[in-house]
């Protein structure tokens, strides 16, 4: 996360699934076909899918992220599940994360073993449109 409080995460395309229901392809052809790619401004309706959703993320945090300041973390998993959510949630007032699933723990990333946190968020998408004027 930057001074700004906002993180920048890599969702490969299961989980982008998980969140709009069409994979990257389908999302790319459905957006050309209905913008004929003109208008950069655009993005596709089926990102609004994801606003206002709370949501958890366990990333991978690599070497190059904490060494070379690389702001974009890839997801592993994500869940929307509001018990998971609420056990893992800062406000919960236990140290005791012991869920196989979203737990921290070690992952190599073909360097070195790195921590791997999970933390919750809201997502919040904007349109260029509505800033760009």
């Amino acid at each position: 996360m930057d001074t700004t409080g906002s993180v920048s995460l890599l969702l490969w395309d299961r989980e982008a699934m998980f969140l709009i229901g069409k994979s990257a392809k389908e999302l790319k052809e459905g957006f050309l076909e209905n913008t004929g790619g003109v208008d950069m401004y655009l993005y596709p309706e089926e990102l609004n899918n994801v606003l206002q959703r709370k949501l958890m993320f366990k990333v991978i945090v690599k070497s190059e992220n904490i060494q070379l300041q690389k702001e974009i973390y890839s997801v592993v998993k994500l869940t929307d599940e509001e018990q998971l959510i609420k056990k893992y949630s800062l406000d919960t007032p236990t140290n005791d994360l012991t869920d196989p699933d979203f737990n921290n723990n070690q992952v190599f990333d073909g360097e070195k073993e790195c921590e791997v946190n999970t933390s919750t968020t809201t997502l919040h998408i904007y349109s260029y449109e509505k800033h760009c004027s």
